[in-house]
C-alpha cells in the first residue's frame, strides 16, 4: 500500500490507525488523516488511494457517503470501516456503500493488524463479530410481508444479477413498463429501495447460484 487515507474525527483514534497502518504495510506508506466527510471528498478529488480507513460518524456526515463516492470515483480503492458499532443499522448500509471490510475499533492492536495483513493476500479485513452477524443476516433471513409472485421472483433475480431494465424486459419477454412496475413492487413487497439490497435479498432467499469456492 502506497497511499492511505484515514477518515477519523478523534486525534488519538487517528494516530492509532496511522501506526497500525505502518506497522502492517512499512514506514514508507504515505498516510494522511483527514477529519471530517468534506475533507475527505476534497481529499478524494485530488488524488488516489490505496486504502482508506473510514469512520462511520463523522461531524457532518456518514462515513458510508465517502464509501459510495469513493466506489464511483475509483473503486480499486479498497474502503474499510474503523467503527466502534457493529449493529446493523451501521453494518449494513456500509456494506452496500462498497465497504470491502469492517473493523471495531475495540479490538485489540494485534487483532487490527492481523486483520488488515489479510488485505494483502485478498482477505476481506472483519471483526469476529462483524462477520458472525452477516452469517446470522443471511442464516436467519426475514420473510416477505407479502410472498413474490413467479414473475416478481424472475424480475428479483435478473436484477440482482446486474441486468439492467432493458436487459430484463429483452430476457423475459415483457415491455419495460412492466418491468418496471414488477421492480416496484419487488421494492414495496421487501421494503427495500435500491439495486443493491435487493441483491442482498435475492441472496438471503436463495435465489442466486453463487460460485463454488
Amino acid at each position: 500500500m502506497k497511499k492511505v487515507i484515514i477518515v477519523e474525527d478523534m486525534p488519538d483514534a487517528a494516530q492509532w490507525l496511522s501506526d497500525i497502518v505502518c506497522d502492517v504495510f512499512g514506514a514508507r506508506t504515505q498516510i494522511q488523516h483527514v477529519p471530517t466527510l468534506g475533507a475527505a471528498r476534497r481529499t478524494l478529488a485530488s488524488t488516489a488511494a490505496d486504502l482508506a480507513l473510514v469512520d462511520l460518524n463523522l461531524p457532518d456526515g456518514g462515513g458510508h457517503e465517502f464509501i459510495q463516492e469513493s466506489m464511483r470515483s475509483d473503486a480499486r480503492t479498497i474502503c474499510v470501516v474503523t467503527t466502534v458499532y457493529d449493529d446493523d443499522a451501521h453494518l449494513l448500509p456500509a456494506l452496500r456503500a462498497g465497504a470491502r471490510g469492517y473493523l471495531l475499533k475495540t479490538d485489540p492492536r494485534d487483532v487490527l493488524i492481523a486483520q488488515l495483513q489479510g488485505i494483502l493476500e485478498n482477505r476481506p479485513p472483519l471483526s469476529a463479530s462483524v462477520a458472525q452477524r452477516i452469517m446470522q443476516f443471511f442464516v436467519n433471513p426475514e420473510p416477505s410481508i407479502e410472498p413474490l409472485t413467479e414473475r416478481e421472483k424472475d424480475v428479483l433475480r435478473c436484477i440482482a444479477q446486474g441486468l439492467r431494465s432493458r436487459d430484463v424486459a429483452d430476457q423475459l419477454g415483457v415491455s419495460l413498463n412492466t418491468v418496471s412496475t414488477h421492480i416496484k413492487r419487488v421494492y414495496a413487497k421487501l421494503d427495500i429501495s435500491s439495486r443493491a439490497e435487493a441483491t442482498l435479498a435475492a441472496e438471503r432467499m436463495g435465489m442466486l447460484d453463487l460460485p463454488d469456492t
